[in-house]
């Protein structure tokens, strides 16, 4: 064992996919048809993160990646997270959407 890299250790590697897309920052000011397709792409990704037991706590426009062309939403920065213990995360989507600024209204803290 004296040839190992990390005696008596182990070594963590991390693989990051980089995704394709636009920043979310600009939410607000696009036409709201686009805003609603925005929406429901976000609803398809944070139910299957949910799915995972992961609920990211940067909940901020700026961590949302947006495809038009694939349609996707892509949730990034998961720096800081909470581990689920809802039998039905998604029960609470408004109130997901206002933490992530994705309604019409800014989010109040």
């Amino acid at each position: 064992m004296e040839h190992q890299w990390v005696p008596n250790g182990f070594i963590l590697i991390i693989v990051m996919e980089k995704v394709t897309g636009e920043s979310l920052e600009t939410f607000r000011g696009r036409p709201s048809k686009q805003q609603g397709k925005i929406r429901g792409a976000f609803r398809h990704s944070l139910k299957e993160l949910y799915s995972f037991g992961i609920e990211p706590r940067h909940t901020r426009l700026q961590n949302l990646i947006y495809d038009p062309k694939k349609n996707r939403c892509y949730i990034i920065d998961y720096e800081d997270v909470n581990f689920l213990q809802l039998a039905n995360p998604l029960r609470r989507a408004r109130e997901e959407f206002c933490k992530w600024s994705l309604t019409g209204r800014d989010r109040q803290k």
